[in-house]
């Protein structure tokens, strides 16, 4: 399951008798502190992360999900690597 609900842009595999689902919340492309967010959460602190998910398939089988994260203005992470945007 992917979703932007929260976003928190996190992993949480679960596994059972079936299998192992991932559930993805894919983060939030808009800037967590941006002004038009000071009036919607009352200036609060939130648990909001700037970002998206990288799904790869190989031979049909979902590999673990992958994020790309804002570290800053000019920097986003991906796979242990900070790349400049």
């Amino acid at each position: 399951m992917i979703v932007g609900h929260t976003h928190s842009a996190r992993v949480t595999p679960y596994t059972d008798y079936t299998g192992t689902r991932w559930f993805v919340d894919s983060g939030c492309i808009a800037d967590p502190y941006a002004p038009c967010f000071t009036d919607y959460l009352e200036d609060g602190s939130r648990d909001w992360r700037s970002g998206f998910a990288v799904l790869t398939f190989h031979k049909g089988v979902l590999l673990w999900p992958e994020l790309v994260t804002v570290t800053n203005k000019t920097h986003v992470q991906f796979r242990g690597k900070l790349i400049r945007v």
